[in-house]
């Protein structure tokens, strides 16, 4: 009995061995499988770290690359509006300097028919324009045609010339130096200095002894410029003149391509 007993309590012993070593190694098992998951999530947090600070890097980059794009474009965006102000200022200047040029001819012009005329008056050297108005065209146009219809064909006094018939009349004017001389100064004067002069370019100012002419491009614009222009020049002290005549056309950049004629005021004729 003693001996059965003895075995048993080997048994048990043996079976609570196995038992406590099962128990043993499967705790060993969990806590060093835990290690391990945990130094693999350890390293791939390491990871996804390290990809997201690549990340945060690479787009670092492009913001600073696009940074610097945008400001190289907008350099040369400065640099090409500064080039085409100064490029606009030296066609002004330009402008002006032919202005200059064309008074300067016409002064030396007319100090040389001073010396000419041996102290003789200035106004002695405009010859008088002929008095017939039947040039051999004029007759030649009638002809073979009643004289009842020559008013069918020809401009009524009351109607005023065209600017095309005026520019005609300018050329084949004599031209009266003196007086032609001071009106080109006073008026490429008052262009230059008036105020919204960078609106318009004036290719050319003449004048002989009844007319001026005015050629000019205007640039585009919401305002009128060219008609305030000519409306302030009648305020001048200088103005002598019955009114203006303006002929114009844009061009296919909007410019606003324009003739004026100023008619000059004869004896007792006022301006109106």
């Amino acid at each position: 009995m003693w001996e059965l007993n003895k075995n048993r309590g080997r048994a048990m012993g043996s079976i609570i061995k196995v038992v406590t070593g099962m128990v043993i190694g499967v705790v060993g098992f969990w806590v060093l499988d835990r290690y391990f998951m945990e130094d693999e999530y350890k390293v791939r947090q390491d990871s996804e770290y390290n990809q997201q600070a690549t990340l945060a890097k690479e787009d670092e980059a492009v913001d600073k690359n696009k940074t610097l794009a945008d400001s190289q474009d907008e350099s040369e965006s400065v640099k090409i509006e500064s080039l085409t102000s100064e490029l606009e200022s030296l066609k002004r200047q330009v402008e002006v300097t032919n202005q200059e040029l064309q008074a300067s001819k016409l002064e030396s012009k007319r100090l040389t028919a001073i010396l000419k005329g041996d102290g003789t008056s200035l106004d002695g050297l405009t010859a008088d324009q002929s008095n017939t108005n039947d040039s051999p065209s004029d007759q030649n146009k009638f002809e073979g045609i009643p004289e009842s219809h020559h008013s069918l064909l020809t401009r009524p006094e009351s109607m005023p010339k065209a600017t095309h018939e005026l520019h005609d009349d300018l050329v084949n004017e004599q031209e009266d130096i003196s007086w032609a001389t001071m009106k080109e100064q006073q008026i490429n004067h008052f262009l230059m200095t008036y105020k919204d002069n960078g609106q318009y370019i004036i290719h050319k100012v003449e004048c002989r002894s009844t007319l001026c002419e005015i050629i000019g491009t205007e640039h585009p614009s919401e305002r009128d410029v060219w008609a305030e222009v000519t409306g302030q020049m009648r305020n001048q002290a200088w103005w002598e003149f019955t009114g203006t005549h303006t002929t114009s056309s844009s061009d296919s950049s909007g410019n606003l391509l324009f003739v004026t004629i100023l008619q000059r005021v004869r004896g007792s004729e006022k301006a109106s």
